[in-house]
């Protein structure tokens, strides 16, 4: 009884789409599973109220934060939060931490992961059959051809994005 299903064209037309579906789960998720960078990061909250003027008060110069202060009346400090690469969270930490540990500020660290915004825009065939389409804008860690997508947003300040500030080096 299976040897007249396998050879029934019900089989191929069944089977062939879920051999297929299968191929591309594997090719396009599993190899999320093995990027394990050593190295953390620590970026610029978003939600820092003096967001607006970060680039002007923070660099990375031979290895170390700078934080300037502004110029403006009544500003509040920066808030950075380090990326833990292997829990994969973020954690607030204070402008004094930041100021103690080394960086790297290059967006690709010493064991060769870099940090890379991605940007999805919706269409296609879709954009055919319905009116809106999807945009969306993310950040991924990569190493070759094997990426894992960031829970957080690195973008250039003009974006609205968090602020890269460089690969902790410990």
């Amino acid at each position: 009884m299976l040897n007249d299903f396998m050879k029934s064209p019900v089989a191929l037309i069944v089977g062939v789409p879920i051999l297929f579906l299968l191929v591309v789960a594997l090719v396009g998720f599993v190899p999320q599973f093995f990027v394990q960078p050593k190295y953390d990061f620590v970026y610029i909250d978003p939600s820092s109220p003096d967001y607006y003027m970060r680039e002007e008060r923070v660099s990375v110069s031979s290895g170390r934060l700078l934080v300037g202060s502004s110029t403006e009346a009544g500003s509040v400090e920066v808030r950075f939060r380090r990326f833990n690469t292997d829990t994969w969270e973020s954690m607030p930490i204070s402008v004094e931490v930041a100021q103690a540990l080394s960086y790297d500020p290059s967006f690709i660290a010493p064991d060769g992961y870099e940090v890379s915004h991605v940007e999805r825009g919706g269409g296609g065939v879709s954009r055919f059959f319905f009116v809106g389409s999807s945009y969306s804008n993310g950040s991924i860690i990569k190493k070759g051809v094997v990426s894992r997508p960031l829970p957080i947003t690195l973008l250039p300040r003009y974006y609205g994005g968090s602020q890269f500030v460089g690969w902790v080096i410990e």
